[in-house]
């Protein structure tokens, strides 16, 4: 017995909404390729407090950048609504390792601009998640 099975060329293809989008694979694989000199964290309170108290040294910080992977991508990209941060903002939430083996998720908000070649990268925010925050020494 023959079994004739047909298939109907028709039907569209269904995206897998958890596989990443182009344009969120187009800009991290940008990403990797900034230079350093290119990589500007803001200069806001909260985020040198979080790479000071987590220990994390310049270089590691652009490591840990450029490390992105898509599951820690969260939204973006949406226009910046700043004019001190031209282009697309991307927010990502990544977990640190720290020296004692805590997890750390860090909040992470990035600006670039798509269409500029020579656009700095700018790490908008970067501290942890709302639920965990640093309390100082004499606290």
């Amino acid at each position: 017995m023959m079994l004739r099975v047909s298939y109907d060329t028709t039907i569209t293809e269904r995206r897998n909404p958890n596989l990443p989008s182009k344009p969120l694979l187009d800009f991290l694989t940008r990403l990797k390729t900034i230079p350093n000199q290119k990589i500007i964290m803001s200069k806001r309170k909260e985020n040198q407090e979080t790479r000071s108290a987590l220990g994390i040294t310049v270089d590691d910080f652009y490591q840990f950048i450029r490390d992105i992977k898509p599951f820690e991508y969260r939204s973006g990209p949406e226009p910046s609504v700043n004019p001190k941060f031209p282009g697309d903002v991307w927010i990502f939430k990544k977990l640190f390792r720290t020296a004692t083996n805590q997890n750390v998720l860090l909040y992470i908000k990035i600006s670039l601009d798509k269409n500029n070649p020579d656009a700095y990268l700018i790490v908008i925010s970067f501290h942890p998640n709302e639920e965990y925050k640093f309390k100082k020494d004499d606290e």
